[in-house]
């Protein structure tokens, strides 16, 4: 069979190509209402100790963040910041559920923490990681403060403050539509071509031949 064949098949079976892409589109429509998106809002901080001014000390202040930051990303998803955070906002959930939309992040030898918020509605997202954000820097203030009235060893600031993000998390709406529309197509094309094989009326000379 050569190329024009094809196109006269699919002449032939157009509505059957037809049908299998609308019922492509609409499984993959059916699948995409299925899924939940979510928004993810990001921010970092950086932590520092109070030393003093000579490089010396400001050599022993930068390990000792260092050595802080390891032990500080878990205190960001800890029960007491989240619970914080959920009297704060007034949120319907545990501190458990919580802490699993939250990641925290920290790169070996940096005193940089990242903290990202997922959650199904951007303003949300923003919301809850500003609130994670001020909780989690008074409970450090809180720790870090050797003294009643002394100013913290340990200072958290914050250097990129969480936005609203524009994206949704998970597979795009169009491309899952698009991907089941392309796939129906495909079955429709196989299944006209098997459909044509198995007719056996007679439409030109050629098969009477």
């Amino acid at each position: 069979m050569g190329l024009i064949d094809y196109v006269n098949i699919a002449r032939r079976r157009w509505m059957t190509i037809l049908a299998f892409v609308v019922l492509g589109t609409v499984a993959a429509a059916a699948y995409t209402s299925t899924l939940t998106y979510s928004y993810t809002s990001s921010s970092r901080l950086y932590v520092s100790m109070a030393t003093g001014t000579s490089v010396s000390d400001a050599y022993q202040g930068n390990m000792a963040a260092q050595q802080r930051v390891t032990s500080y990303v878990n205190l960001v998803t800890s029960e007491r910041v989240m619970a914080g955070v959920i009297e704060d906002l007034q949120l319907d959930t545990t501190p458990a559920a919580l802490a699993s939309t939250i990641t925290t992040s920290f790169a070996p030898a940096t005193v940089l923490i990242g903290i990202s918020v997922s959650d199904t509605t951007p303003d949300n997202a923003r919301a809850i990681n500003d609130a994670v954000v001020t909780e989690f820097r008074d409970l450090v203030n809180e720790i870090e403060t050797t003294e009643i009235g002394a100013a913290p060893a340990a200072k958290v600031t914050v250097v990129d403050p969480a936005t609203t993000p524009a994206a949704v998390g998970g597979p795009a709406p169009m491309r899952t539509l698009l991907m089941g529309a392309i796939a129906g197509m495909l079955l429709g094309c196989a299944a006209a071509y098997l459909r044509d094989r198995l007719d056996k009326r007679i439409r030109t000379t050629g098969q009477v031949a």
